[in-house]
């Protein structure tokens, strides 16, 4: 009979397969969604991942703020506190800014119009040279300000909030600075990730390792030791006695005021 089938059609027939719609009310859009979008996000993660890790490194606003910290607690408390330095901290704070912190947002603009959707920074060569060029400025304008002033610096003062809030972000700064320096020569030869996360976590390593530079004590000037005048011979006297009088409750300033000893 004209369009009849018979029975090895119905058997034998290529069966057909609609596409299944999902219970989920927007599970079918999200799959067109994801087909419209191109490549797979995960081919572009290492891209992504690496252009932002060289953007964080290059970020130093968080160390110019713990500087400024540091300088205005310095300035805010200078009639009770000793400590070496404090003539050259305006001129440091000037330099820290303008040639390091503003410059790095620059830079930071500058590389953002390097990066290329169809390559890493691994891979791109121009993104090699910036880096490179970079790790030599930066590293030469903090071996030139903060990096030398920062080695030598120490402070004393009889006020203990005051001695823990400098120790506090003395040590905050030390730790910045060293993970920033140890970013920055990983940069010498170009950029490799795994080169550059090593040396990061080895530098954080090692800067939590290292003991309280400021030292244990509340008036750590080495100076006053080799100092032979007068007033050399009372803060030693004075630390001698203080030793002796806190043991039984009495505050180092109620002995003699650090004014005193200027």
């Amino acid at each position: 009979m004209p369009g009849h089938r018979g029975v090895g059609a119905l058997f034998f027939r290529k069966p057909e397969h609609p596409r299944r719609q999902s219970a989920c009310p927007w599970a079918n859009d999200c799959h067109s969604k994801q087909i419209e979008r191109g490549p797979d996000p995960f081919a572009r993660a290492p891209r992504d991942y690496q252009q932002q890790l060289l953007l964080e490194c290059w970020d130093f606003d968080a160390l110019g703020a713990r500087l400024r910290r540091l300088l205005g607690l310095l300035r805010d408390n200078r009639r009770v506190i000793d400590a070496d330095g404090m003539d050259a901290i305006d001129a440091l704070e000037r330099q820290t800014h303008q040639a390091v912190v503003a410059v790095a947002v620059r830079c930071r603009d500058q590389l953002r119009s390097l990066f290329r959707e169809d390559l890493t920074p691994e891979d791109d060569e121009r993104v090699h040279e910036r880096l490179r060029r970079a790790s030599a400025y930066f590293s030469e304008q903090l071996q030139q300000g903060l990096r030398p002033w920062l080695d030598v610096f120490s402070f004393g003062t009889d006020n203990k909030a005051l001695r823990k809030s400098l120790r506090q972000v003395v040590e905050e700064l030390r730790r910045q600075l060293t993970v920033k320096t140890a970013g920055l020569e990983s940069w010498r030869e170009g950029f490799a990730t795994a080169a550059h996360l090593g040396a990061l976590a080895k530098a954080r390593i090692e800067a939590e390792s290292d003991p309280d530079p400021t030292g244990p004590g509340p008036d750590p000037r080495p100076d006053d030791a080799k100092d032979p005048g007068l007033l050399g011979a009372l803060r030693r006297w004075r630390d001698k006695k203080a030793q002796q009088e806190e043991r039984e409750g009495v505050s180092r300033y109620r002995i003699l005021t650090r004014a005193v000893l200027r």
